[in-house]
């Protein structure tokens, strides 16, 4: 029973529709549902579209959104609807092919849906670390240039980049789920802790750790197919070129002034982004990982002080993985505990202002030139044709960098639940020829928006980012 303004109703009732003279009788209407429901009901009887239907209630148009269940409706209600029916669609000219009689490839190309991954027991963080390795096409297509023989090659590291080709070699041809048993086999070997077992069951893992295995992995077998600037016959090692930042550091001793401030050079394949309570856009937290304070053992003092430790970068790869340091180590529990704070991200990021002086002024010129070509844009006007407009970026000796400082998201691999070893991941990938995403929940593949994305910021205990892969913005 539902209660409306003291009086109630049954969750069930069934209601009459009046429309174009005629009149549907016995409708069954579950108060439970909202108005939308009920206009799919309407749109099967009298293919008026729901977004063509106009159903008076009290208080003016029912809308998609409304709760039957606060209209008030009595048994034999009769509602008045306005709305013309769709025109049948003509005969088509070329004979349709059925999807039961395409091969799976065909599927595959006319759907467009990608395929999914059977969850072999706990490991959706393996599932979704792949997904979001697939979005990076450089990856797949020296994935396919990739040679192993089994009877000459007996490294098993190098037989899971093998086996990563067979796989995502499998989900570029089907719709289907790919089963990656053997992918899992073969990365267990390469890293025991993934074996790990409880009560007979594998163990959860943490998503960031596999895909750290993996990028590892693939940095000492895959080439890009690109060539040195110096050397033109040496080809590049692919996870260095499209993956891995440089940085500068700085270490300054806050107890010593005498003491010379220490610099060196650093290489990573992702970006900590930290989460204080003083974090609320991941900006905020670059911010706390490139300017921090560090205890360490002082030279000229023989003793632990404070060391003040900057961060610039001074190489900024095609593809940034930046990795939200969610989790830490509570001892007591012993157990990785999730920070759910909220923290937003962009699908366009700037990484200007954490970069070198020097990477600065080599990036300049093309940031000016786009700064120029935007704004003749939009002094044209919304609508006016710029076809003419030609927009020029010089390209850096360094293949596979990012020429402008500017990034796009492509993939964001999420987590739910309280702690690293348990809950439930998931990857989320930008398509490649639309600003459609892709929700991978394993097996269970579906569309999904820009909105959607930028509703994995946390805050509670829905899908939180964990890692973000952001891909150098095209202007072309």
């Amino acid at each position: 029973m539902s209660v409306v303004n003291g009086k109630a109703y049954r969750l069930l009732q069934t209601v009459n529709v009046r429309w174009s003279g005629k009149k549907f009788e016995n409708i069954p209407l579950d108060l439970k549902e909202t108005g939308l429901t009920f206009k799919m009901q309407l749109y099967s009887l009298t293919e008026v579209l729901p977004e063509r239907q106009k159903i008076m209630v009290k208080g003016g148009i029912l809308k998609d959104e409304t709760d039957l269940s606060k209209l008030g409706i009595s048994e034999g209600h009769t509602f008045m609807m306005m709305g013309t029916a769709e025109e049948l669609p003509k005969e088509p000219v070329q004979k349709p092919v059925f999807l039961e009689d395409m091969t799976d490839e065909q599927l595959a190309e006319a759907t467009n849906i990608p395929g999914g991954l059977v969850n072999l027991g706990n490991t959706c963080y393996m599932n979704a670390s792949l997904q979001c390795l697939k979005a990076i096409p450089e990856l797949s297509n020296a994935l396919i240039n990739f040679n192993f023989n089994s009877q000459i090659d007996a490294d098993v590291r190098k037989t899971l980049t093998v086996s990563l080709r067979d796989l995502f070699n499998n989900l570029s041809k089907t719709v289907e789920s790919s089963n990656p048993l053997i992918f899992l086999n073969v990365l267990r070997l390469v890293n025991p802790q993934f074996s790990q077992q409880s009560r007979g069951q594998f163990m959860q893992q943490d998503a960031e750790e596999c895909w750290s295995c993996i990028v590892n992995v693939l940095k000492e077998y895959l080439k890009s197919g690109e060539t040195n600037f110096v050397n033109r016959h040496m080809s590049l090692e692919l996870v260095s070129t499209y993956f891995f930042t440089s940085f500068f550091t700085s270490l300054t001793n806050q107890e010593n002034a005498d003491e010379a401030p220490t610099t060196t050079n650093e290489v990573v394949d992702k970006l900590n982004c930290h989460i204080s309570g003083n974090v609320n856009y991941i900006n905020d937290g670059l911010n706390e990982s490139m300017i921090e304070v560090i205890e360490k053992t002082s030279p000229s003092l023989g003793r632990q002080c404070s060391y003040s430790k900057k961060t610039l970068i001074n190489r900024l790869p095609k593809y940034l993985t930046l990795n939200m340091l969610r989790f830490y180590w509570k001892p007591a529990e012993r157990v990785k505990a999730k920070i759910l704070r909220k923290v937003k991200f962009p699908l366009v990021l700037d990484m200007y202002e954490y970069c070198t002086d020097a990477l600065k002024m080599k990036m300049e010129p093309n940031r000016e030139a786009i700064r120029k070509y935007e704004n003749e844009v939009k002094l044209r006007g919304k609508n006016a044709d710029v076809s003419d407009l030609k927009l020029e970026l010089s390209e850096f000796d360094d293949v596979g960098s990012n020429t402008t400082g500017f990034y796009e998201l492509t993939a964001v691999l999420t987590h739910i639940g309280r702690s690293a070893d348990s809950g439930h991941y998931i990857g989320w990938t930008k398509d490649q020829s639309s600003d459609k995403w892709w929700k991978f929940d394993d097996d269970k593949v579906s569309p999904a928006t820009s909105d959607d994305i930028l509703k994995l910021d946390g805050g509670g205990d829905w899908h939180t980012a964990y890692l973000l892969i952001y891909k150098a913005k095209s202007f072309s």
